[in-house]
């Protein structure tokens, strides 16, 4: 997958299903075009059924492979990755004892 510009507006281009697509970005902007690439693609996750954690992950991830070209290559000027905001994680479970479990624990607790 790559950006490229045409005409003044930028172009994103992927193969999918073996054919090669392009698509505008309908922006001027290069770094806006990027974000909303990178936004776009946690959007499809989601949908797809991706938990908030994994989509995040594989931000973080993104982010982390941005940082390495900017950083260390020289590749990029700006690391579009960082600038897309990260889901709400809730890491609730709520869990009821079994019988058994509550049984268990009747046993053990004083009286």
């Amino acid at each position: 997958m790559g950006i490229y510009k045409r005409g003044g507006v930028w172009w994103m281009s992927f193969v999918h299903q073996g054919k090669q697509v392009s698509r505008s970005r309908e922006t001027t902007d290069e770094k806006m075009a990027q974000r909303t690439q990178i936004a776009e693609y946690k959007v499809k996750r989601r949908k797809e059924g991706g938990s908030a954690r994994t989509v995040n992950l594989e931000l973080i991830l993104m982010t982390h492979a941005y940082n390495l070209t900017l950083r260390e290559w020289g590749w990029v000027k700006e690391n579009p990755a960082s600038k897309v905001k990260k889901d709400k994680v809730s890491n609730f479970i709520e869990r009821w004892l079994t019988l058994e479990e509550e049984g268990k624990l009747m046993k053990a607790s004083p009286e």
